[in-house]
């Protein structure tokens, strides 16, 4: 199976800049990014979908808080 290339993308809900590789995101697929804002994060992942050729549309994601790995962040799920 070929690997995905890697498609960085760069969002700052807290101020800091967090980097998320959403090259392996596709549907069915979720991915966990460390914030406090959860918000901005999700706002700030759909934008750079959209911008990276993504067809995701607000009603097939779906995220809720989460702690990952003793980490508070947003887990973002493409349904």
């Amino acid at each position: 199976m070929p690997r995905a290339r890697r498609q960085l993308i760069y969002i700052r809900p807290d101020g800091v800049e967090i980097r998320v590789d959403v090259g392996n995101f596709t549907p069915g697929k979720s991915l966990f990014v460390p914030c406090l804002n959860h918000k901005l994060a999700v706002d700030g992942v759909m934008k750079n979908l959209r911008r990276n050729g993504k067809k995701a549309t607000k009603h097939e994601i779906r995220w809720c808080p989460a702690i990952y790995k003793g980490h508070l962040g947003v887990r973002i799920w493409w349904v």
